[in-house]
Order: structure tokens, then C-alpha cells, then sequence
């Protein structure tokens, strides 16, 4: 993920550059809130490409204005991608975890049942399994993230 995210950075910038041959690009990562803004910075490098003098452009200080907050905003967005796209990456693979953790739980038990159990017992034997499978599902979770903290704590060091 982050290195998608660094790519759609380096993209945007090369974008920002030339705003007209990257205009969808520009309105994808930006939003239709900065329409106006990308149509401004393209007018701008349009005529500073038409205005060139001897083959040097010189951009104009609102070009670079705006280039900075399309830049910020996009940056934004990208940010907030990464970590929307991180979370439920993240959820899934706990729900994914937990839900393995208790069918397995419940599938050893029943095979572990012995033959002479009454409905009560068999009952009760799948309700401890599935409370081991969810018990063990956390504790798996909560030991690898102590476990990553406790390894960014000593990389910190």
C-alpha cells in the first residue's frame, strides 16, 4: 500500500507539472471540489508554455500557488486512502482470523464429543469451544500488536 501511495505521489507531481496532459488524472486524485483550481493552474501552463522565451518557461507565483495546494490536497486524499484502505485490510484479516479460530475450535470439539454425551453435554462442549476459539482469536491479535510495538520500541532505540 505505501508504495502505491509514494508511486500517486510521484505521479502527481509530474501531473502538476503539466496539468493539461493530465487533467483526468489531476480531477481523479483531487476531487470535483477542485475543478476550478486544476482549470486555473492549466490556463496558467498553457500560457506560460505559449509565452516561452527561448525555450525557458517562466511560471507565474500563482501557477506555484496553486500547484501547492492541489499538491496538499492530494496529499490528503492519498493520506486518507492509505489509511481508510490499511483499516479495513486490517478488519478483514481480524475477522478472517476470528472466524478461522472458532470454526476450527467448534469442528476439533464435536470430533473430540465422545459417542455417550446427552444433547446438554454436546451443547455445552460447543459453547466452551466456540468461547476458546473467540478467547484465542483476541489473544492472537493482542500478542501480535504488542508484539510490533514492543519491535518499534526497540528499532526506536
Amino acid at each position: 500500500m505505501e508504495q502505491l501511495c509514494a508511486q500517486l505521489t510521484i505521479a502527481t507531481e509530474s501531473a502538476l507539472e503539466r496539468p493539461g496532459k493530465f487533467l483526468d488524472l489531476l480531477l481523479c486524485l483531487s476531487g470535483s471540489e477542485q475543478v476550478s483550481q486544476i482549470d486555473k493552474l492549466r490556463h496558467l501552463s498553457e500560457d506560460t508554455h505559449n509565452q516561452a522565451i527561448g525555450g525557458e518557461r517562466f511560471e507565474s507565483v500563482e501557477a506555484d500557488r496553486i500547484r501547492g495546494v492541489l499538491m496538499r490536497v492530494i496529499q490528503r486524499r492519498v493520506d486518507a486512502f492509505q489509511i481508510e484502505t490499511g483499516g479495513r485490510w486490517r478488519r478483514g484479516i481480524q475477522s478472517i482470523a476470528a472466524t478461522m479460530s472458532l470454526v476450527f475450535s467448534i469442528l476439533i470439539t464435536l470430533a473430540s464429543i465422545p459417542r455417550s454425551a446427552t444433547t446438554l453435554e454436546k451443547l455445552s462442549y460447543v459453547i466452551y469451544a466456540a468461547l476458546a476459539g473467540i478467547l484465542a482469536a483476541f489473544l492472537s491479535m493482542f500478542l501480535r500488536d504488542l508484539t510490533a510495538v514492543v519491535e518499534s520500541k526497540r528499532r526506536q532505540k
